[in-house]
């Protein structure tokens, strides 16, 4: 049982942060029918807001496109995570933004997002860094 679910799972191990953003809007789908959301104790309203329906659209078409437009998941992917860095659509059901300073300048990014990236960097890290060599090694 578990050699079959390392398989399967080495397999489609691609899909491995969908399947997390996943879990994020999961968690903003079960918010939204609860219609309150708990923070340190406390009990606040939850809307489901169209940041919310576009990111559970991204994941839904992500899943998609790896099952059958494999060609373009890469691409999919990569623009989700990036559109979820930038905070233009949301993933779990409360939006949070962490800030880093660079050289005085102020950079935020949501969490989830960043998460998912760094998953995907994991799963790829072989693939990343020949690609970065060959484009920094060519000398034009």
């Amino acid at each position: 049982m578990i050699q079959q679910l390392r398989s399967i799972l080495k397999l489609h191990r691609q899909l491995l942060p969908i399947l997390l953003l996943t879990v994020y809007c999961m968690d903003a789908l079960i918010a939204s029918y609860r219609g309150t959301i708990n923070m340190a104790g406390m009990n606040y309203d939850f809307e489901f807001t169209w940041k919310h329906g576009v990111a559970l659209g991204a994941v839904l078409i992500n899943v998609a496109c790896y099952f059958f437009l494999r060609q373009f998941y890469k691409y999919t992917l990569a623009l989700t995570i990036l559109v979820g860095l930038l905070g233009s659509i949301t993933f779990p059901a409360i939006e949070t933004k962490t800030a880093i300073s660079i050289i005085g300048m102020k950079i935020q990014f949501q969490p989830s997002a960043w998460w998912a990236g760094f998953l995907t960097y994991i799963i790829n890290v072989k693939r990343v860094h020949e690609f970065l060599f060959t484009v920094l090694a060519r000398k034009d």
